[in-house]
């Protein structure tokens, strides 16, 4: 069921030499073996915990390891033999919990680790006093045979309102969890034949699980993050924009609608398409995964990227990474990518890099959509005609993606060469894709605009031809 994760995985270990402009993100001057995966900031210690599926640190044998603003040092007990390919890593009360994909879920209480659960786990989150944590959904596993999920309260696991009944097959996983506004959101990697609608993405309303807005569940990738930023709940995986799917590998959901993030992030296919990580960072939403195109930006071959959003747009980071960026981690105020990735100018360097800034003129002031201006631009339409040159009726096409409500009338004009308006009607709008044959039989061979106005404003406009 985890239809790109695989192939994600060897594309990373694939990748060739590239271009890249770094200047601006500072490299630990440690060499790892493997991935870093996760970096977790405990306040408590305050300290950073990091992990991945490295099991060396410049030839020397370590897991997991410690970074205080300062120095990096290895964890000062290594984690049980199973704990392997780290992917997680959260304070609970008075332990720190640890797990990874095909490895073990632990726990150090300060003097030892404790082996809680053998299985493929993805995520740990804590909300509320309880812990979650989240993996592929397995009955043999004490944890995640509640449907992929299980919840901690210090004293027992219990599943999570009646998930199993949904994501109720090997294979199946869950990524993560949010709580937003009342209700309880998860995100995965899912399908369920008798509830199609439930796939992928889900939430609990108090009363059972349903679909969230018109996200159709279609299985086309999973959602691998989720998280609530300036009272909105970001939704981001290996997806693209679809009649079912909001958006390009990260949408906005308020409570009652979605919000497409201008064109979004994407690869030059639906499979090399993936966000792995969220973080907020002086108060701006970067965004680290797979994608070589941001926002319509063609930025590079190399699917390694980062990107930030600001509220209101983009900004490509003009970063180019040699190989994957899994993660965004933090230490207090400072910035860290995480990932497989390599440093082109310095093959050694990789893997871990902070953000250092600088002097660095982002591309944020670039617009490269269709114009976000104002009401008109906001919500522009890409209106196609076919066919163009027609005879006597042709079909007008376009896509809605959430900018402008469904149910809203748009008013459909053609209009002349002298500016006349030779036919107007009316066309309710549905999300996805919208179509409708228009009839022109009754007007004069030539060539008309066609204009698409929503509440007086233009949102669209195209030529055609008539024979």
């Amino acid at each position: 069921m985890r239809k790109y994760f695989f192939f994600l995985l060897l594309l990373i270990c694939g990748l060739g030499p590239a271009i890249a402009q770094n200047q601006y993100w500072e490299h630990p001057g440690i060499n790892f073996n493997y991935a870093v995966e996760v970096m977790y900031y405990d306040s408590v210690t305050e300290k950073s915990y990091i992990g991945g599926s490295f099991t060396q640190i410049d030839g020397s044998p370590c897991k997991l390891l410690v970074y205080d603003g300062q120095s990096y040092t290895p964890f000062p007990v290594p984690p049980p033999a199973g704990v392997g390919n780290l992917r997680s890593i959260v304070r609970y009360h008075d332990k720190l919990y640890v797990c990874g994909y095909g490895a073990t879920l632990a726990s150090w209480d300060g003097n030892a680790w404790d082996i809680i659960d053998t299985g493929s786990y993805f995520n740990l989150r804590v909300w509320n006093d309880k812990l979650y944590a989240m993996g592929f959904y397995d009955t043999a596993s004490a944890v995640l045979q509640y449907g992929g999920i299980g919840v901690w309260n210090d004293t027992v696991w219990t599943g999570l309102l009646g998930i199993d009944s949904i994501v109720s097959s090997g294979g199946n996983a869950i990524d993560d969890i949010a709580f937003y506004k009342g209700r309880v959101y998860v995100g995965g990697n899912w399908h369920n034949a008798a509830k199609p609608w439930l796939s992928d993405f889900m939430m609990h309303d108090g009363q059972g699980w349903q679909q969230v807005g018109n996200w159709g569940g279609s299985g086309m990738g999973n959602v691998n993050r989720l998280l609530v930023w300036r009272d909105t709940l970001y939704v981001a995986g290996s997806f693209t924009e679809s009649p079912v799917v909001p958006g390009n590998g990260i949408v906005a959901w308020d409570g009652q609608q979605w919000h497409r993030l201008q064109r979004g992030v994407r690869g030059l296919s639906e499979a090399g398409t993936a966000v792995f990580d969220l973080n907020i960072y002086q108060d701006e939403l970067w965004v680290a995964g797979f994608f070589s195109i941001i926002n319509g930006r063609y930025v590079n071959d190399n699917y390694g990227k980062v990107a930030k959003w600001n509220g209101g747009q983009w900004c490509t980071m003009d970063t180019w990474l040699l190989g994957g960026a899994y993660g965004i981690g933090r230490w207090k105020d400072e910035l860290f990518l995480l990932g497989g990735f390599n440093l082109p100018e310095d093959f050694s360097k990789r893997i871990l890099l902070k953000w250092t800034g600088g002097s660095y003129s982002d591309t944020c002031n670039q617009d490269f959509t269709v114009g976000v201006d104002d009401l008109g631009k906001e919500h522009r339409l890409k209106i196609e005609c076919y066919p163009n040159p027609h005879k006597e009726k042709f079909i007008l096409s376009f896509v809605n993606n959430g900018s402008l409500a469904s149910g809203k009338k748009l008013t459909i004009e053609l209009i002349d060469v002298r500016g006349s308006v030779s036919s107007r009607l009316q066309h309710q709008l549905v999300y996805g894709k919208n179509e409708t044959l228009i009839n022109t039989r009754h007007l004069k061979p030539g060539i008309y605009s066609i204009r698409l106005l929503a509440d007086g404003v233009i949102v669209g406009t195209v030529k055609v031809v008539k024979q």
